[in-house]
């Protein structure tokens, strides 16, 4: 289907020609068998996990799986798998993680790697106002990496126009 081959960058014809272990890199074709063995037995008609695809250029994708079994009139049998990308997911809980045991000297660099992980974005700073236009950075995470704390000038950055639209209280009880 359309997904599979955005999702995996197959072709079409390149997919038909391969197994579901073939992009399973977690797994082989006889712990394959056995996971889903009980599908069909004893009315069990799915079932749901968790595991690995690799992508035709080598990257791994974390997915979720729900495998579905279904008898035909003819007494044929089909299955019907639907994998769907859990990246952000595992992202945010990885994020959420890290937040729950922020606490003491640590929990600024905590603060800023769940954010720049957790919302996948190349940087995150917890900083804060001194005087009415400098700014201390606490803690800087970039590429998931924490790196040197700084001070910088609002004047002229993106965050004077966060800081001019909002309240002088707001800004110094958000980050005091």
């Amino acid at each position: 289907n359309e997904a599979a081959i955005e999702q995996l960058g197959y072709s079409r014809d390149e997919l038909y020609s391969m197994t579901p272990v073939d992009i399973k890199p977690a797994m082989d074709r006889a712990y394959f068998e056995e996971m889903i063995e009980p599908l069909g037995e004893d009315g069990v008609t799915h079932l749901a996990f968790e595991t690995v695809h690799r992508h035709k250029n080598g990257h791994d994708i974390p997915v979720e799986i729900l495998l579905q079994h279904y008898v035909l009139k003819d007494d044929s049998t089909r299955f019907i798998a639907t994998a769907r990308d859990i990246s952000a997911r595992n992202r945010h809980n990885k994020a959420l993680e890290m937040l729950s045991v922020a606490s003491g000297d640590n929990a600024l660099d905590s603060i800023a790697t769940a954010v720049c992980i957790g919302l996948d974005v190349r940087w995150a700073g917890v900083g804060r106002l001194i005087g009415d236009n400098l700014v201390q950075v606490e803690s800087f995470c970039q590429d998931g990496k924490l790196e040197a704390n700084f001070q910088y000038s609002l004047i002229n950055s993106p965050c004077e126009i966060v800081r001019d639209k909002c309240s002088t209280t707001i800004i110094h009880s958000a980050v005091s």
